[in-house]
């Protein structure tokens, strides 16, 4: 899933209060999440944005633990999750209709 609607009023009111480099993070987890169409672990999350100082690390860590929910090792968040199954049941459609003819 290449695009994706941000509303702008909703991040701010969720993560108006993070620093820059939270702010970094947040939004290339968000964007990682979506382009792989998945979920990543801990470790999955620091390796698919680059981060490698600590304060990367951590600021990681952090945007986990207070954005996503752990599950099964995953770290998963609803909204985006909801997000992806409408595009896979979009597309399920589309193929459906394009086989039709």
């Amino acid at each position: 899933m290449h695009y994706y609607k941000k509303e702008i009023g909703d991040y701010h009111r969720k993560a108006g209060r993070l620093n820059i480099l939270q702010h970094g993070v947040y939004n290339l987890l968000i964007d990682a999440c979506y382009d792989r169409e998945a979920f990543p672990t801990e470790a999955q999350a620091i390796d698919w944005i680059w981060a490698e100082s600590p304060e990367e690390i951590e600021a990681v860590k952090f945007g986990l633990k207070k954005f996503f929910k752990q599950e099964d090792g995953m770290y998963i968040q609803k909204h985006i999750q909801e997000d992806l199954n409408s595009y896979k049941s979009f597309i399920g459609k589309q193929s459906d209709n394009g086989q039709k003819g």
